[in-house]
């Protein structure tokens, strides 16, 4: 389903719903496995940090398959993990909502995080993602708000079952399917 929204400005963008269109349906708790089979390149990041285990970049053209996950979980056991955003990802974004006030201000610019589409909370909010045209896939990050961002390409964010520097665990409240 699309959805337009006023996200910033007067700007009118198309917003998809983050579940995969055409792929392989994923089961509610959505393992890396099934994210990056379905598209979603994922990569090892530090235990309770933000930073990849990985040299990142070589996988925004090639992907990761479900094989290279099961090798990184052997070799850096309890780490993070994150989603490369963009068209790593088939132009995955996500709206990083830090806090209410972040939240208030998304409310007010039509409540585009009241439709269902994959989220789970961090450590200090919220994940929503979506799918967004070819040509919105390279802004890179864009703050419209002191509490959120709009990480569109060249970034990743953390997924579950990852746990945020603060202690908190991330979990999925709407798994991708």
């Amino acid at each position: 389903m699309k959805h337009d929204r006023n996200l910033s400005g007067g700007c009118q963008i198309a917003l998809k719903e983050a579940p995969i269109d055409g792929r392989r349906a994923l089961r509610p708790t959505a393992s890396l496995e099934e994210l990056a089979a379905a598209g979603w390149a994922i990569v090892p990041v530090e235990a309770g940090g933000k930073r990849p285990l990985v040299a990142w970049t070589r996988y925004k053209e090639r992907g990761v398959s479900p094989e290279q996950i099961g090798e990184w979980r052997k070799q850096f056991p309890n780490c993070n993990w994150g989603v490369l955003l963009g068209s790593p990802s088939g132009n995955l974004i996500a709206i990083d909502i830090d806090g209410p006030e972040g939240q208030a201000w998304c409310d007010e610019q039509g409540g585009f995080t009241r439709f269902p589409t994959a989220w789970h909370n961090t450590g200090r909010g919220w994940h929503y993602f979506y799918r967004v045209p070819d040509e919105l896939a390279t802004l890179g990050v864009v703050k419209p708000h002191p509490q959120v961002e709009f990480r569109i390409s060249d970034c990743l964010c953390l997924i579950p079952p990852s746990i945020h520097e603060n202690g908190k665990r991330c979990e999925w409240r709407i798994p991708p399917n």
